[in-house]
């Protein structure tokens, strides 16, 4: 299996594509993006508009040929983990069974023994790669090495499996596109876009991991096309973010390295440093372990300071806020002091920071995403010429009826920032 990533890795390296002058433009209009644009789904079907962020836990419907992409919840009591991708009008792929009739005289398997039936196949054939395994799955073994390893029953139940399992069968067909060095750059972005969707589900990225897919994305991470490094990071952040098991496996693949390679202040764009800090961030959130490693061998908060010293991007700078507020909220409610931590951020000039959004950003969402933070630096940093305006803040969350916790976050702000200076004097 080394061997096969290693030639997958000189493959990509090998696909090489200039960004025009219309990516450019693409990327400053994907800039202006609202950061709060989120998927508000209901029992109905609607389409997922590009740029959204959507939740876990909600059923999928993916149109192979025009590429609509909906959404809506789940019946209630519905098992999250158990939801499917659902695909329709998918040229090539019209029997029955993926139209949702049963073929009774079909043996119907369950998602766990899929998974295991995977498992199998990939301990039993190390040296095959993604390509070789969709060509058996679809078409039947013509590989003498396969043949010789199972027997030619076990490839038919996986064949019967993935006729109830299109999601998994989708995803193998998208993996072949990425490893396939002979496809165009639109080709992987449309694989990577369908990936994406597909891998919120909780059970579909751990079946991703097992395909191998989770290898491919990180490495992805490295390709020479910041189109694709975008694709691949939104796809980690969507298969991490809240499953630990995947949050796990991708930090054991190097992924923490390789984001962290991409958050550089000269070697990346914008739309680069936010998609990684997005996978960043879905991938850290939680792990204490990995936080700790983070911020301690890989030195975090100097690189994200590094980072939020030199953009332009607002954005940016918002999400490098809200990650150092999620680092800091997980590690203390896991009894771990942050006190170093918040002495490194003092000393990265994070309170002349704080101060510059607060009393410079007209969003809404930053200036939130802002006070979460000083709420954290309270202990090093001293807010008390910024009070009244800490003040004219919460009176408007106050008359605008913002969420109840957010409220008593910036009223514990003023208390302290006002005793401080009491004491002060």
């Amino acid at each position: 299996m080394k061997k096969i990533l290693k030639r997958i890795v000189i493959l990509l390296f090998l696909l090489t594509a200039s960004s025009s002058i219309e990516e450019e433009k693409q990327a400053k209009n994907e800039e202006k993006e609202d950061i709060s644009d989120v998927f508000v789904a209901t029992t109905e079907w609607q389409e997922i508009k590009k740029g959204q962020a959507v939740p876990a836990g909600l059923h999928y419907r993916i149109n192979l040929q025009t590429g609509l992409k909906e959404a809506k919840l789940m019946e209630e009591g519905q098992d999250k983990e158990e939801a499917n991708v659902q695909v329709v009008d998918v040229k090539g792929y019209g029997h029955s069974d993926r139209r949702g009739a049963i073929n009774k005289s079909t043996k119907v398997f369950t998602r766990q023994e899929l998974r295991e039936m995977l498992k199998k196949i990939k301990d039993e054939s190390p040296e095959q790669s993604i390509p070789p395994l969709l060509t058996v799955l679809n078409e039947g073994s013509k590989n003498n090495s396969i043949e010789k390893s199972k027997s030619s029953s076990t490839l038919s139940d996986l064949r019967s499996m993935l006729t109830f399992h299109a999601d998994v069968e989708i995803m193998l067909q998208r993996l072949e596109i990425l490893v396939n060095p002979e496809s165009t750059v639109d080709d992987m972005l449309r694989s990577l876009d369908d990936l994406e969707y597909i891998v919120h589900q909780i059970d579909n990225a751990r079946d991703f991991d097992v395909l191998g897919g989770l290898v491919v994305i990180v490495q992805l991470l490295n390709h020479s096309n910041n189109d694709i490094i975008c694709g691949a990071a939104l796809v980690l952040g969507s298969a991490a973010q809240s499953n630990p098991e995947v949050q796990k496996l991708a930090l054991s693949y190097n992924a923490l390295p390789t984001l962290l390679s991409l958050l550089s202040p000269s070697s990346s764009s914008s739309l680069v440093h936010r998609r990684a800090l997005y996978a960043l961030s879905a991938t850290l959130r939680g792990q204490v372990e990995m936080i700790s490693t983070f911020l301690t061998e890989y030195d975090g908060i100097n690189i994200l300071s590094q980072l939020a010293a030199t953009t332009d991007s607002e954005t940016v700078l918002v999400k490098i806020i809200t990650l150092i507020t999620d680092l800091l909220a997980s590690l203390e409610e896991n009894g771990i002091t942050i006190s170093d931590i918040q002495d490194r951020l003092y000393i990265n000039d994070w309170c002349d920071r704080t101060v510059a959004v607060l009393t410079e950003s007209k969003s809404s969402t930053s200036l939130e995403k802002c006070v979460l933070l000083i709420n954290k630096l309270l202990n090093v940093c001293h807010y008390g010429n910024q009070y009244n305006l800490l003040l004219k803040i919460s009176k408007e969350w106050i008359r605008d009826e913002r969420e109840k916790e957010l409220i008593e976050i910036i009223n514990n702000i003023l208390y302290n920032v006002k005793t401080s200076s009491k004491k002060e004097l």
